[in-house]
């Protein structure tokens, strides 16, 4: 496993034989790593937190779970949710997920990390195809538990005069 750290906000630990992702996974997403040969994907999208409102309210993040997982959900046909968790990332509030249901041909199995932090929302994916979960799972796993956000996340720089 290696340490990746993206924009001095956050950090996790992913395999060494994924590489950046040379697809583009999602426009939104500030972290993209796979691995075609073994069909193994990771991203994340964060979200600074005062931008996601709803009627003039901060959003929760038992809606953003609901909103983030309900876009995946919908990218599929015949798909399964396994019950939510909450659980406790290394520090922030989480709730995860695991989402299955059939690509085009592929039926797609996604752990589905949502985070909140004082300032910021994570969308933390990773997926493969069911066919090589039981070679990916471990590994899926360990990387979605290694993320934690970095102590600087949320600094905001003044510049004094």
């Amino acid at each position: 496993m290696k340490a990746v750290k993206i924009k001095n906000q956050y950090q996790i630990n992913v395999p060494n034989y994924l590489t950046p992702s040379e697809t583009m996974l999602s426009p939104d997403a500030s972290l993209m790593y796979s691995n075609k040969d073994r069909e193994f994907y990771l991203m994340i999208i964060d979200e600074i937190k005062s931008d996601k409102t709803e009627n003039g309210e901060q959003l929760q993040l038992k809606d953003y779970f609901q909103r983030s997982t309900d876009n995946i959900a919908g990218g599929l046909t015949e798909s399964k949710n396994s019950q939510p968790e909450n659980i406790n990332l290394n520090g922030l509030k989480c709730i995860r997920m695991t989402v299955g249901g059939k690509y085009n041909l592929f039926t797609m199995i996604y752990k589905c990390y949502i985070a909140e932090s004082t300032t910021h929302f994570y969308q933390i994916y990773c997926w493969t195809i069911s066919d090589l979960l039981s070679q990916n799972e471990i590994d899926m796993n360990r990387t979605l538990s290694s993320f934690r956000e970095l102590p600087s996340a949320g600094d905001k720089i003044e510049i004094t005069q």
